[in-house]
């Protein structure tokens, strides 16, 4: 007997899960199943069900991973519960309670509240300030709070623009770094690894040998280690977490750290072109078009780490991004200075709503755009906004796995190829 039961919260299905597990030995054969609708089994734990029969289930830790994940997520990443990427829903972002999010946004910034708590206290030095030493003499403070007034309001008008199309920069390179560095990097990899098995299984006649099966894996590899490098670079660590991680042989790391040296993430691409060559001599490839597109994408994959290491090292120019962050704080200063004497001269309730108002949400919004640039302009750390390294090594290997156990079983489909098929398509 089979015990099937599907709940929607994470929290229920352990508990629900422990409760059943105590009820079904009762029943000769039984065995309990406890699934949560948005965290689906695990591969693993689905190739251990068929290799292992009907048994018990694996443990709730396992098959239950430690972030939630959404039911929509999974079936984009394939299933991939197991890792610890936790991706954010944009429905959620974007509605009302959006604006209290605070993990992996800008209010995560100590900086940021520790300047709009100094412009409260800006504020109050200049009340507390001027009631000292002038008492309740007010000559001239009006007109002096509403130069000051109007110099921030048209500083508040320019900060705007440019700091909004600041922000855009900067968001700009950021997906440059995602789409033409990661992005080249990533679909060279697979298209090599796609182009060689299909060409070395069914162009030769004798199929694929093991030392090609290596030396497909070797290109996997590389290409996985060309973006590998680049994150142990910018987290200060050595190529020998490569080697911790499979990615590179000792021999290999041994090579690139002391003979190669410089540039390794783009070095590293003319082993990948030194097998296609390989490959072209041995005649196991059909030719000028396919050997062109083999070396067209490995270039590719070259390029798209030069473009990661060019922009790390070309930063926008120091002149602008200090004229930017100085706009900012001067017009926030004279926000809260202006504030301070129209306080001055008049409190009154309506005056201290305008000026917490006003001293929270300017500097907050100007302060959180620098923060964001801040966040996007290295994405290669351990930050929350960062690129999840691991996961993009994991999805290299596995899709370049799929295309070799697709290939793989070409031939057996074929020979299997049904009397009449051509009806059925």
């Amino acid at each position: 007997m089979v015990i099937v039961v599907r709940v929607d919260r994470r929290d229920t299905a352990d508990g629900l899960h422990s409760s059943l597990m105590t009820l079904a030995p009762r029943a000769v054969g039984s065995t309990c199943w406890c699934r949560c609708a948005d965290v689906p089994l695990l591969e693993r734990d689905l190739e251990s069900q068929e290799a292992a029969g009907p048994a018990a289930p694996p443990a709730p830790s396992t098959r239950f991973p430690p972030a939630p994940y959404s039911s929509k997520w999974n079936r984009l990443v394939g299933g991939l519960a197991e890792e610890a990427y936790e991706p954010y829903e944009l429905s959620k972002i974007i509605g009302f309670w959006g604006i209290f999010r605070i993990v992996g946004t800008v209010f995560c910034s100590v900086q940021l509240w520790a300047e709009v708590v100094l412009y409260y206290g800006i504020a109050w030095m200049v009340i507390v300030g001027y009631r000292s030493v002038a008492g309740d003499r007010n000559e001239g403070l009006k007109d002096t709070s509403e130069a000051i007034r109007a110099v921030a309001v048209f500083l508040c008008s320019l900060s705007a623009i440019l700091i909004s199309l600041f922000a855009t920069f900067i968001t700009d390179r950021w997906w440059t770094f995602r789409t033409q560095g990661i992005g080249n990097i990533w679909g060279a990899t697979s298209q090599l690894v796609f182009l060689l098995s299909s060409h070395l299984t069914n162009y030769t006649n004798q199929g694929i040998t093991p030392e090609d099966e290596r030396l497909i894996r070797s290109v996997q590899r590389y290409g996985r280690a060309s973006m590998a490098c680049i994150f142990a670079a910018r987290r200060r660590q050595d190529l020998t977490t490569l080697v911790d991680k499979n990615i590179l042989t000792e021999k290999e790391c041994e090579i690139l750290t002391n003979d190669v040296k410089y540039r390794v993430p783009c070095s590293i691409w003319a082993w990948i072109t030194s097998i296609i060559a390989h490959f072209d001599k041995s005649k196991k490839l059909p030719g000028p078009p396919i050997v062109g597109a083999l070396y067209s994408s490995a270039a590719r994959g070259r390029d798209g780490a030069a473009i990661i290491m060019r922009l790390l090292k070309t930063p926008l120019p120091l002149a602008y991004v200090h004229m930017i962050s100085v706009l900012a704080k001067v017009n926030n200063l004279l926000i809260a200075i202006a504030f301070g004497f129209k306080l001055t001269l008049d409190i009154h309730y309506q005056f201290w709503l305008m000026f917490v108002i006003h001293a929270f949400v300017i500097p907050l919004v100007y302060n959180g755009l620098l923060a964001l640039a801040r966040e996007l302009d290295d994405p290669f750390g351990t930050d929350f906004n960062d690129f999840p390294d691991e996961l993009y090594d994991k999805y290299i290997r596995r899709e370049c796995e799929a295309f070799g156990k697709a290939i793989q079983h070409y031939r057996t489909i074929q020979d299997e190829y049904p009397e009449g098929a051509d009806d059925i398509l």
